[in-house]
């Protein structure tokens, strides 16, 4: 079966899921109503939790390959792993991906981008661009922030030595049809991505939002956020962009494979899966 696609004119974005974890509502979401919870069941399993999907997207563009975010990785005990055989599927491998975005410095995003070789952390996309916020950057390099993350030592760390990082500040076109943006909150550096092609956009959200719980409740922000006044407020910005310019969506977090867009029933937003 063929992965899931959007294309956006001349561009392909493929959705690629790392793997899928269990998450209980009332803790992710400690404000929720029984109203909310009714609406999220919608999106529950039948065990009554939010199965989160940890997705990536792959992106072409002529000929060139972007992949925004790494999964987990490959190492024992993470909640990931399927990164690199959803690239496989994909027809693609590591060495021909040119760039990598990574949206932030969590491990379920930058965790893929090394494996280890021989007990040393090596680059996994070892001719990709690897583009983080500095902002970001700076902050998980914050000693006591960085003692409790292990993840940007084995995973981020290596890559500047490599020479494969570049670092950048704030919003960037990247190519004539990738560009970054910032929405920070979630961690102080966060960057969301552009996909444009003639008058086509899509927005890859990364982790502005984690469930279209968040829709109807913008200012509910989980307790993994860095900011969550900052992150509530870069949300409800957001999806008034999207709204007011009609753009489509791609969600990591949201049920798989995360396409979508934002309708009003009733007045309210909702999440609106492209079939």
């Amino acid at each position: 079966m063929p992965l899931p696609t959007l294309t956006i004119g001349s561009i392909t974005i493929i959705s690629l899921s790392d793997g899928v974890s269990p998450s209980q509502p009332t803790v992710t979401w400690p404000r929720i109503q029984p109203d909310d919870l009714t609406y999220l069941s919608g999106f529950l399993q039948a065990d009554g939790m939010y199965h989160m999907n940890y997705g990536s997207f792959l992106i072409r563009e002529g000929e060139t390959w972007t992949l925004v975010d790494t999964g987990y990785g490959t190492r024992p005990d993470t909640k990931g792993g399927d990164l690199i055989p959803e690239l496989a599927r994909a027809g693609v491998q590591p060495e021909e991906i040119e760039r990598v975005i990574i949206t932030h410095l969590h491990g379920d995003h930058v965790g893929g981008a090394t494996a280890d070789v021989d007990g040393a952390p090596v680059p996994v996309f070892s001719k990709a661009r690897h583009i983080v916020q500095r902002q970001d950057w700076t902050y998980f390099q914050q000693p006591e922030v960085k003692a409790e993350r292990p993840v940007i030592g084995l995973c981020a760390d290596p890559l500047e030595p490599a020479g494969l990082l570049d670092l950048i500040d704030g919003g960037k076109t990247i190519s004539a049809g990738i560009s970054t943006f910032l929405t920070p909150g979630h961690t102080p550096g966060h960057q969301s991505v552009l996909i444009s092609s003639g008058d086509d956009k899509v927005v890859i959200l990364g982790d502005v939002s984690h469930s279209p719980v968040q829709l109807l409740h913008s200012d509910w922000s989980p307790p993994f956020d860095v900011d969550p006044v900052e992150s509530a407020k870069t949300r409800a910005d957001l999806f008034d962009r999207i709204e007011q310019e009609g753009l489509r969506v791609a969600a990591g977090h949201y049920p798989y494979p995360g396409f979508g867009g934002i309708v009003r029933v009733e007045g309210k937003r909702r999440w609106q899966p492209l079939s």
